[in-house]
């Protein structure tokens, strides 16, 4: 086994080494892999949220397909391309038996071709003002907020027209509807909502402090927040600084200073009690007098 250490990692190689590196990789592997080589863009340049989805209609901006309207078969994010049926013409290629397509008997094929986003413009159904419906093509779209896709069970950016954010642009329903749940292993909905917990007190803990080490490892590394992890004696051993030795002058002058006498605190007896009773009886009979003379004022 090769170690680890001493495998070219592609990432690490920059300028010209970068450039034979691709290139001896691209040679050396089959052609229908080199053409998804070659419309494959760098990780940093591909896009976070692909403006269209499987259904969508487009529309081809330039080339010789340019103003034909298509549907996009499928993705392909890597890329920052998708596949439009019946656009972007086909390349015929050797594919291998376990990349056959269902029906197909011989080993040559014509595998379709990407279209790029920046040459497709979406195509969305609006309603006019007299309540008639038109399809325009928006030339640009933009996401903005996420909202919950009942069909694809999911979140999604919501897509909005960059000329005009208020235009919202809905995804297309997807092809393949989303299997239902076996209701056999899921659980009733009446279930999940029945409350079975009451909190007794909002001082105590629903959970015993006991029981919280029990509950996980104290001492795992895994732990998110590293304060709370629980560190054994040899940890604090290992982590703690030497205690450095004092000098002489040090050494005698913590011990005069533990020979001086330390200021004690007075404890509470009765005569400090009589007098705090003596202090709040007069506040009180000062506050009563000044009230009941503001109270002869206003009569």
């Amino acid at each position: 086994m090769t170690n680890g250490r001493y495998v070219r990692k592609l990432k690490d190689l920059k300028g010209p080494a970068k450039k034979i590196a691709e290139d001896n990789m691209f040679k050396h592997n089959p052609p229908f892999l080199q053409a998804q080589i070659n419309y494959t863009v760098r990780e940093e340049e591909r896009l976070k949220h692909s403006p269209f989805v499987e259904g969508d209609r487009v529309q081809v901006v330039s080339g010789k397909e340019r103003g034909k309207v298509g549907t996009v078969h499928s993705v392909y994010k890597d890329g920052n391309c998708c596949f439009v049926e019946g656009l972007g013409g086909t390349t015929k290629m050797v594919l291998p038996r376990t990349m056959w397509l269902e029906g197909q008997s011989k080993p040559v094929t014509n595998v379709p071709n990407p279209i790029p986003y920046d040459n497709l413009r979406l195509v969305s159904t609006i309603k006019k003002e007299d309540g008639s419906t038109e399809d325009v093509a928006v030339h640009s779209i933009m996401f903005k907020g996420k909202y919950y896709d009942p069909d694809r069970n999911e979140k999604l950016p919501i897509r909005r027209a960059r000329h005009n954010p208020s235009m919202i642009i809905p995804y297309p329903v997807p092809p393949t509807p989303l299997k239902e749940s076996n209701p056999e292993m899921a659980t009733l909905a009446s279930t999940v909502e029945e409350r079975t917990f009451f909190p007794t007190s909002l001082h105590d803990m629903p959970i015993k402090i006991g029981a919280l080490d029990q509950i996980r490892n104290p001492h795992s590394k895994w732990r998110k927040h590293k304060e709370s992890r629980k560190i054994t004696a040899k940890e604090a051993d290992y982590y703690s600084p030497p205690k450095m030795p004092a000098n002489p002058s040090t050494k005698k002058l913590l011990q005069e200073l533990e020979k001086v006498p330390k200021p004690q605190r007075p404890e509470f007896n009765k005569e400090i009690e009589d007098f705090i009773s003596q202090e709040i009886e007069k506040g009180l009979q000062k506050r009563a007098t000044q009230e009941t003379e503001a109270l002869d004022k206003y009569k």
